[in-house]
């Protein structure tokens, strides 16, 4: 028990913390654009018309530097809607 406590003590402290956040970044952003992939042009714009009113990145690329999970699911949200 003691030994399982450490592992997780010491993962989170030692930075190990970066790795899942970043698959999981990662898996959100492919998400993101799967779902922009499957609209029709005018969807496309619409889409970005609204990330671009919410203040967030509506561009693939700037969207790929997103680390920031909240800020991709926020994105994947309106994308969705």
């Amino acid at each position: 028990e003691q030994e399982i406590y450490t592992k997780e003590i010491m993962g989170s402290v030692g930075g190990n913390d970066v790795s899942p956040n970043a698959s999981s970044a990662k898996s959100i952003i492919d998400e993101i654009n799967a779902t922009m992939k499957g609209l029709t042009a005018d969807g496309r714009t619409e889409k970005k018309n609204a990330l671009t009113a919410a203040s967030l990145p509506a561009t693939p690329s700037a969207i790929a530097k997103i680390t920031d999970t909240s800020t991709l699911n926020k994105i994947l949200e309106i994308v969705k809607a």
